[in-house]
Protein backbone atom coordinates (compact mmCIF):
# COMPACT_ATOMS: atom_id res chain seq x y z
CA UNK A 1 0.00 0.00 0.00
CA UNK A 2 2.77 2.38 0.91
CA UNK A 3 4.30 1.64 -2.60
CA UNK A 4 0.95 2.56 -4.15
CA UNK A 5 0.84 6.14 -2.36
CA UNK A 6 4.40 6.74 -3.47
CA UNK A 7 3.83 5.96 -7.33
CA UNK A 8 0.33 7.87 -7.28
CA UNK A 9 2.27 10.50 -5.65
CA UNK A 10 5.28 10.37 -8.52
CA UNK A 11 2.13 10.32 -11.14
CA UNK A 12 0.76 13.00 -9.83
CA UNK A 13 3.84 15.24 -9.89
CA UNK A 14 4.23 13.90 -13.65
CA UNK A 15 1.44 14.88 -14.55
CA UNK A 16 1.35 18.24 -13.37
CA UNK A 17 4.64 19.13 -14.92
CA UNK A 18 3.42 18.23 -18.61
CA UNK A 19 2.49 21.41 -20.11
CA UNK A 20 -1.48 21.31 -21.26
CA UNK A 21 -1.49 21.30 -24.83
CA UNK A 22 -5.25 22.23 -25.14
CA UNK A 23 -5.50 26.15 -26.15
CA UNK A 24 -7.91 27.03 -23.28
CA UNK A 25 -9.31 29.76 -25.06
CA UNK A 26 -9.45 30.54 -29.12
CA UNK A 27 -10.87 34.41 -30.15
CA UNK A 28 -10.64 36.28 -33.38
CA UNK A 29 -10.09 39.63 -31.60
CA UNK A 30 -6.17 40.19 -30.59
CA UNK A 31 -5.33 41.42 -27.26
CA UNK A 32 -4.00 44.51 -26.21
CA UNK A 33 -0.38 45.16 -25.90
CA UNK A 34 0.60 43.92 -22.06
CA UNK A 35 0.46 46.91 -19.44
CA UNK A 36 3.68 47.77 -17.52
CA UNK A 37 3.63 46.84 -13.99
CA UNK A 38 5.61 47.78 -10.63
CA UNK A 39 7.06 45.09 -9.46
CA UNK A 40 6.71 45.44 -5.69
CA UNK A 41 9.54 43.23 -2.71
CA UNK A 42 8.98 39.80 -2.49
CA UNK A 43 7.35 38.47 0.35
CA UNK A 44 10.38 35.92 0.56
CA UNK A 45 13.43 34.53 -1.49
CA UNK A 46 11.23 31.45 -2.44
CA UNK A 47 8.42 33.75 -4.15
CA UNK A 48 8.31 33.97 -7.80
CA UNK A 49 6.83 36.93 -9.92
CA UNK A 50 3.91 36.13 -12.03
CA UNK A 51 3.45 38.74 -14.78
CA UNK A 52 0.07 39.91 -15.73
CA UNK A 53 -1.56 39.07 -18.58
CA UNK A 54 -4.92 39.52 -20.89
CA UNK A 55 -7.36 36.78 -20.05
CA UNK A 56 -10.76 36.53 -22.46
CA UNK A 57 -13.43 37.26 -20.10
CA UNK A 58 -17.51 38.43 -20.56
CA UNK A 59 -16.61 38.66 -24.12
CA UNK A 60 -14.19 40.81 -24.13
CA UNK A 61 -10.20 40.97 -22.90
CA UNK A 62 -9.54 41.59 -18.96
CA UNK A 63 -6.33 42.14 -17.35
CA UNK A 64 -4.96 40.15 -14.62
CA UNK A 65 -2.21 41.69 -12.72
CA UNK A 66 1.01 40.45 -11.81
CA UNK A 67 1.86 38.53 -8.50
CA UNK A 68 4.26 36.71 -6.32
CA UNK A 69 3.41 32.86 -5.66
CA UNK A 70 5.54 30.01 -4.29
CA UNK A 71 6.75 27.09 -6.41
CA UNK A 72 5.02 24.13 -5.77
CA UNK A 73 8.25 21.86 -5.31
CA UNK A 74 11.37 22.52 -5.30
CA UNK A 75 12.79 23.10 -8.42
CA UNK A 76 9.90 24.38 -10.63
CA UNK A 77 9.98 27.10 -13.27
CA UNK A 78 6.84 29.32 -13.88
CA UNK A 79 5.87 29.32 -17.62
CA UNK A 80 4.32 32.48 -18.75
CA UNK A 81 0.72 32.86 -19.97
CA UNK A 82 0.70 33.89 -23.37
CA UNK A 83 -1.28 34.70 -26.45
CA UNK A 84 -0.21 32.93 -30.01
CA UNK A 85 -2.63 33.95 -33.36
CA UNK A 86 -2.83 30.59 -34.88
CA UNK A 87 -4.74 30.52 -38.04
CA UNK A 88 -6.06 33.79 -37.81
CA UNK A 89 -7.53 32.86 -34.38
CA UNK A 90 -5.67 33.88 -30.96
CA UNK A 91 -5.32 31.51 -28.68
CA UNK A 92 -4.97 31.35 -25.03
CA UNK A 93 -2.28 29.44 -22.98
CA UNK A 94 -2.47 29.60 -19.25
CA UNK A 95 0.63 30.52 -16.85
CA UNK A 96 1.81 26.98 -15.55
CA UNK A 97 4.66 25.30 -13.76
CA UNK A 98 7.06 23.25 -15.40
CA UNK A 99 8.87 20.60 -13.59
CA UNK A 100 12.96 20.40 -13.70
CA UNK A 101 15.38 23.07 -13.86
CA UNK A 102 16.30 25.94 -11.41
CA UNK A 103 13.81 28.20 -10.90
CA UNK A 104 14.01 31.52 -13.38
CA UNK A 105 12.37 34.18 -13.07
CA UNK A 106 11.24 36.09 -16.35
CA UNK A 107 12.97 39.85 -16.83
CA UNK A 108 10.57 42.66 -16.12
CA UNK A 109 9.61 44.35 -18.84
CA UNK A 110 11.80 47.36 -20.47
CA UNK A 111 10.26 50.81 -19.23
CA UNK A 112 9.20 52.82 -21.98
CA UNK A 113 11.61 56.07 -22.62
CA UNK A 114 10.33 59.23 -23.80
CA UNK A 115 12.84 61.23 -24.98
CA UNK A 116 11.51 64.93 -25.17
CA UNK A 117 14.41 66.68 -28.16
CA UNK A 118 14.28 70.49 -28.63
CA UNK A 119 13.03 71.59 -31.65
CA UNK A 120 16.58 71.84 -34.20
CA UNK A 121 17.47 75.71 -34.95
CA UNK A 122 16.32 77.03 -38.14
CA UNK A 123 18.55 76.67 -40.94
CA UNK A 124 21.51 78.91 -41.35
CA UNK A 125 20.41 81.55 -43.80
CA UNK A 126 24.05 83.76 -45.80
CA UNK A 127 23.20 87.08 -46.76
CA UNK A 128 25.68 88.62 -49.35
CA UNK A 129 25.41 92.55 -49.00
CA UNK A 130 27.54 94.19 -51.78
CA UNK A 131 29.25 97.31 -50.12
CA UNK A 132 28.94 100.35 -51.81
CA UNK A 133 32.83 100.84 -53.59
CA UNK A 134 35.29 102.76 -51.50
CA UNK A 135 35.55 106.34 -51.92
CA UNK A 136 38.57 107.01 -54.34
CA UNK A 137 41.82 107.61 -52.11
CA UNK A 138 43.40 111.01 -51.99
CA UNK A 139 46.98 110.75 -53.29
CA UNK A 140 49.62 112.69 -51.47
CA UNK A 141 52.75 113.16 -52.53
CA UNK A 142 55.98 114.22 -50.44
CA UNK A 143 59.31 115.19 -51.86
CA UNK A 144 62.29 115.30 -49.83
CA UNK A 145 63.06 119.19 -49.39
CA UNK A 146 66.22 120.45 -51.51
CA UNK A 147 69.17 120.37 -49.90
CA UNK A 148 69.87 123.96 -48.50
CA UNK A 149 72.45 126.05 -50.81
CA UNK A 150 75.95 125.24 -49.89
CA UNK A 151 77.53 128.57 -47.93
CA UNK A 152 81.35 128.73 -47.27
CA UNK A 153 82.19 131.14 -45.15
CA UNK A 154 85.82 132.72 -45.28
CA UNK A 155 87.00 134.89 -42.56
CA UNK A 156 89.26 137.80 -43.68
CA UNK A 157 92.67 136.95 -43.48
CA UNK A 158 92.46 133.24 -42.85
CA UNK A 159 92.51 132.13 -46.03
CA UNK A 160 96.06 131.27 -48.26
CA UNK A 161 97.62 134.02 -49.49
CA UNK A 162 95.92 136.32 -47.41
CA UNK A 163 97.02 137.88 -44.31
CA UNK A 164 99.46 137.18 -41.60
CA UNK A 165 101.12 134.08 -40.74
CA UNK A 166 101.67 132.82 -43.89
CA UNK A 167 105.52 130.86 -44.17
CA UNK A 168 105.65 129.39 -47.36
CA UNK A 169 104.02 126.59 -49.69
CA UNK A 170 103.36 123.35 -47.72
CA UNK A 171 104.57 124.38 -44.40
CA UNK A 172 100.96 125.66 -42.87
CA UNK A 173 99.77 128.29 -40.47
CA UNK A 174 102.21 129.68 -38.29
CA UNK A 175 99.04 130.84 -36.50
CA UNK A 176 96.08 128.82 -36.43
CA UNK A 177 95.13 126.10 -37.57
CA UNK A 178 96.42 123.58 -40.25
CA UNK A 179 94.28 123.25 -43.16
CA UNK A 180 95.75 120.03 -44.52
Amino acid sequence: MRMNRSLAAVLFLFLASVPSAEAQVRVTIAPPAPRVEVRPVPPSPRHVWVPGYWHWRGGRHAWVGGHFMMPPAPGRTWVEARWVNEGGQWVFYDGRWDGGGVVVQPAPPPRQVVVVQPAPPPPRQVVVVHPAPPPPRQVIVVQPAPPPPRVIEVEHGRGRGHGKGWKGKGKGWKHGRDWR
